[in-house]
């Protein structure tokens, strides 16, 4: 092979190595602006949802992070641009419109992944006068179903139609939870004597 030759096959192959180089750094540029993006609007959603309430478990700052986090991840920022939600837009309560059911799904999963509302359940069955392993046995009892992610659900959209003591496998689950966790003593103080 001629010296041209190998010339022009080491400057085609620098030219091949800059040139995809090139592109990873603008992927990683475009990436890193992207992750700053989604940190922004999840910073920003956080603070939204933040609740002074103390009884508001998912209003605490980190349980409302994890949230933030969770809905930029999982729902995306051009779909949560679509319904208001931005970095300098943070109205979640206006997106709840929009949101698809799917959605609101995704974003009750995610809030139950952030609060322990088992142990949370089994807290107030305590303050109520149940022991700690009856309570557990209780609360261990409904997070088994669907009522949390229900209940959620009804809060999070405002629906207040959502009532437990209709909910047949709410009233089963309480039936059978007192019976297999409860004592004598325990099932006669939740019943009122």
């Amino acid at each position: 092979p001629s010296r041209g030759y190998l010339l022009e096959l080491l400057l085609t192959k620098v030219r091949y190595v800059a040139c995809r180089y090139g592109t990873n750094e603008r992927t990683k540029e475009r990436t890193n602006d992207h992750r700053a993006l989604m940190n922004r609007i999840a910073d920003a959603l956080a603070v939204s949802i933040t609740d002074d309430d103390p009884d508001n478990p998912f209003g605490g700052s980190a349980a409302a992070q994890c949230i933030s986090e969770g809905m930029v991840d999982q729902i995306g920022v051009a779909r949560l641009a679509e319904i208001g939600i931005t970095a300098d837009a943070t109205d979640a309560t206006g997106a709840l419109g929009i949101m698809s059911e799917s959605e609101i799904d995704m974003v009750a999963d995610m809030a139950l992944g952030c609060v322990d509302v088992v142990a949370l359940m089994a807290d107030e069955f305590v303050a109520s006068g149940i022991s700690s392993d009856s309570a557990m046995c209780m609360s261990r009892a409904f997070g088994e179903t669907n009522f949390f992610k229900d209940a959620f659900i009804a809060g999070f959209t405002g629906d207040d139609s959502y009532d437990p003591a209709e909910d047949p496998e709410f009233l089963g689950t309480m039936l059978t939870a007192a019976n297999d966790c409860l004592t004598e003593e325990e099932l006669g103080l939740i019943m009122g004597g």
